[in-house]
């Protein structure tokens, strides 16, 4: 095994307490962000020790810590402990439960700041959900922080999707935007489209506005389709018959 797996791997161990788990597998994955940047992730399956077999090839057991790590920057992206059940010892415990204590962890886990990169969308019991911002204004399309943990404030699931750009990075403008400056586009992005009915057996004509983004100038759009993710498609650009 290479030596820098190894190292997260030993690294993820000890982060989570997970001392009463056997690793199952491991693999590699690659993407490409919204930036252009290539990064390789890290995806772990760890069973509890007391799992002697896996009862079902397409699920994992009660309790299974699935996790995955950028490999770029050794940051966690994902933690989640399936049905929420957890056999960590040592791990990572909120004890006070308190939304100060979780929100300063998420920071100290992810080097982004709170009010700043990233604000409190919702609050429920065992759960905390985040929306990413800039400089406390909210952004589109948005990144999103989730944490879950149980009655005893053992952590039972976080994730982190979204792009959280640096203020270095963000070209910084009074908004300039109206909808006057913007008619046009609207109404060239007014479309007609046809959806089968199969309970009359006919098409309906439909007339939608397609989604895409405005630069602040004016002068630029970005499709929407920008934020998808790019390795789950290819774009043909030809009819279907």
């Amino acid at each position: 095994m290479d030596s820098r797996i190894d190292k997260l791997i030993n690294f993820t161990k000890e982060r989570f307490g997970l001392e009463d788990y056997c690793l199952k597998r491991h693999s590699l994955s690659r993407n490409v962000n919204a930036f252009n940047d290539t990064n390789y992730t890290l995806c772990m399956e760890w069973f509890p020790k007391h799992v002697t077999e896996q009862e079902d090839d397409d699920t994992n057991p009660d309790g299974t810590a699935v996790i995955e790590i950028n490999v770029n920057t050794q940051k966690v992206e994902s933690a989640i402990f399936v049905m929420g059940k957890t056999y960590a010892k040592n791990g990572i415990i909120f004890s006070s439960m308190d939304t100060g204590d979780i929100i300063g962890w998420i920071e100290e886990e992810t080097e982004l700041a709170y009010g700043r990169q990233f604000t409190l969308h919702k609050q429920e019991e065992g759960r905390l959900l985040f929306k990413e911002c800039f400089e406390g204004v909210p952004v589109s399309p948005s990144g999103l922080i989730g944490v879950e943990f149980n009655q005893e404030g053992k952590l039972t699931s976080f994730s982190l999707h979204g792009q959280f750009p640096a203020k270095e990075i963000v070209k910084e403008e009074a908004y300039a935007l109206s909808l006057e400056k913007v008619e046009h586009l609207v109404k060239e992005q007014l479309k007609m489209v046809e959806f089968p009915s199969y309970e009359q057996k006919r098409l309906i004509p439909v007339y939608a506005i397609e989604e895409l983004y405005v630069t602040n100038d004016g002068t630029t759009t970005l499709p929407f389709e920008i934020n998808a993710d790019q390795g789950s498609y290819l774009k043909i650009d030809k009819t279907i018959y």
